[in-house]
This record gives C-alpha cells, sequence and structure tokens, in this order.
C-alpha cells in the first residue's frame, strides 16, 4: 500500500491540520484541539447540534460532513481507535445551542460505549440533553437475523443529512485488501481504553471511602467494574471475548477469598487460563473480530488471553494480608 506520510506518529493531527489549511473559513479546532472539528458556520441559538465520532483515516467519513447543512462537530481518535469519552463531551458542549444534541454515530463498540458515557457526563454536569441515533447498515458485517450487529458505514452520509434513523438503508462494505495503521506499519486494528474506563468506573463506586481493600473487596470491585462493560458493551461471557476469562476469574477470586490472597489469586488464574481456552470453540460475535465468525472457531480470543495474563501477574505478585493482631 502506498501514501503519502511524514511521521506516522503525526499522523491525525497532521490531518486535521490540513483540513483546517485548506477550509479554515468553514471549518475550525475547538480550543485547538486537534482531535474536535466543529463548522465554523454561523449558527442560530436554539438549533439542535448534531454531531459524530470515530476513528481517524477514514476520510471523507466523518470529518468531510462538517459544515453547513451537515454535522456541527465531530470527534476523532487514532486510526481505526474510538475518540475517548471526554473528547466526545467536550464536542456535545461545542455544538450545543440550548435546545440539546443529537448523536449520530456507527455501531462499533468502542464509539457506542464511549459515546454513552459522554452523553451521562454532559447531561449530568452541563445539564444537556441528547439523543443518540445508532446507524447499522453494512450488510456484509452480519446476515439479517443479527442486523443490530452490522456495522455503520456509507449509510451513515444519509443519517448525517436527515437527522434520523435510516432502518430501510443497506450497504454493502468490500475491500481488495487489509489496510495498515501508519504507526503499525502492516495491517492490523488498534486497541483503545474504553473497557479499562468503563471498568474502573464501577469499581471506583465500590472501593469508594475505603483506604484499604481486601481480596473480598477487591473482588466485589472488579465484579462491578466488568458489570458496567457488559451493560455498556452489551455483551456477556461465552461471546468470545475478554469477559470469558476475566469474569470466571473475578468469581474465583471472590469465591476464594476467605482462603487467603495467595490462594484465592491463584484460583482465580486458574479459573481465567480455563476461561480463555474455552474460546477457541466459540465462534465471534462482538468488536471487529465478529465479521470472521465461525471461520474463528479454533482460536484463543486474544482479549479473553489478555485477561488470563492479568491475573496470572497477579496471582505472582500475591501475598496473604497481614491481620493487626499478626
Amino acid at each position: 500500500m502506498r501514501k503519502i506520510i511524514n511521521n506516522p506518529e503525526h499522523f491525525v493531527d497532521e490531518t486535521m491540520e490540513g483540513i483546517i489549511a485548506a477550509y479554515g473559513d468553514r471549518l475550525k479546532l475547538y480550543n485547538g484541539d486537534k482531535r474536535i472539528l466543529i463548522s465554523n458556520y454561523p449558527t442560530r441559538e436554539g438549533k439542535v447540534g448534531i454531531v459524530t465520532a470515530g476513528g481517524s483515516g477514514h476520510l471523507p467519513v466523518f470529518l468531510g460532513y462538517v459544515g453547513s447543512g451537515l454535522l456541527d462537530g465531530c470527534t476523532v481518535g487514532n486510526v481505526f481507535a474510538s475518540p475517548s469519552a471526554q473528547k466526545m463531551a467536550d464536542t456535545i458542549r461545542a455544538c450545543d445551542k440550548g435546545n440539546g444534541v443529537l448523536c449520530l454515530f456507527g455501531n462499533y463498540g468502542g464509539d457506542k460505549m464511549n459515546m454513552e458515557m459522554a452523553c451521562e457526563e454532559v447531561e449530568l454536569e452541563d445539564d444537556i440533553a441528547t439523543r443518540t441515533v445508532l446507524v447499522c447498515d453494512d450488510v456484509a458485517s452480519a446476515p439479517k437475523e443479527k442486523a443490530d450487529k452490522r456495522r455503520g458505514v456509507a449509510g451513515m452520509i444519509y443519517a448525517f443529512k436527515t437527522q434520523k434513523a435510516l432502518n430501510h438503508i443497506r450497504t454493502m462494505g468490500v475491500a481488495l485488501s487489509p489496510c495498515v495503521v501508519p504507526e503499525v506499519g502492516v495491517p492490523t486494528f488498534s486497541i483503545d481504553d474504553t473497557i479499562t474506563s468503563l471498568c474502573l468506573m464501577g469499581m471506583s463506586r465500590v472501593l469508594k471511602g475505603h483506604e484499604d481493600a481486601d481480596t473480598l473487596l477487591l473482588s466485589e470491585a472488579l465484579l462491578a467494574g466488568i458489570a458496567k462493560v457488559m451493560e455498556k458493551a452489551g455483551s456477556k461471557p461465552g461471546e468470545k471475548t475478554i469477559l470469558d476469562s476475566v469474569v470466571p476469574a473475578s468469581e474465583a477470586l471472590r469465591d476464594n477469598a476467605g482462603t487467603g490472597s495467595k490462594t484465592a489469586f491463584a484460583a482465580a488464574a486458574a479459573a481465567a487460563k480455563t476461561g480463555s481456552e474455552a474460546t477457541a470453540d466459540m465462534p465471534a460475535v462482538h468488536g471487529r473480530a465478529a465479521y470472521y465468525g465461525e471461520k474463528s472457531i479454533g482460536l484463543v480470543d486474544g482479549g479473553a488471553e489478555v485477561g488470563r495474563l492479568i491475573f496470572e501477574t497477579l496471582a505472582a505478585c500475591a501475598v496473604d494480608e497481614v491481620s493487626e493482631q499478626d
């Protein structure tokens, strides 16, 4: 694949700089942020703001549709990576003219979770009303009986213009070769920190007010964090994801909390290993791996392996709690 790129690490920043250099009379960066592009056209007070968000590297989507009669703003992440919830929230704030903001975006796990978090944040902190429209038009990414799993691709353009869900729009995404993420240099995908952020949000609610956490409290916090991820992602164990290792591991940690940290974390690591290995028999149904479906059977899920490694590392570092009497 041939492309004109200076330093791959600067790809997104330079893309944004180029757009502003070419169309600075129509577009602008929000407070100089090279991840938030907003319309520079005059906008009347009381207009409902319209925003979208997604990974970089898909021009003209998403950046190319910010302007008069289309989007008021757009948040972009790194190539193939969702923007952060904080950047999305800032975009919503920038495009609010007093009558709320409509968030239109494609059916991608990271974008869905981060946009939901962003909407919750602005509604709680800024009293900005939000509504979301999820676009799922690509028939190539999932069969009819799993239409809710379909990606949002070219059909998003019609949603940007009409500002509503178009349930009858169907498109087909095709590719002649795999894409190459500039910073990596080989065909691959990027991973963002969405799952970690969601998990920490759930854990913090359990750990709040505690200066120290014993094994039982930590297991309860982990399970609360995982529940937050499942709630926002719409996923559960048995679907070939990281959940297949971290859920049984956290449950084993809770069930063995009374045996001492070393024994409890050893049990958790064993459960994570069993859960990860079991994903080899599962078809992928979530994320980009879902595009492979039944073809993924026979392969252990990468996310589940990450969960296994995390718990094995924790088990190697665990020491039993020392009581005040000791």
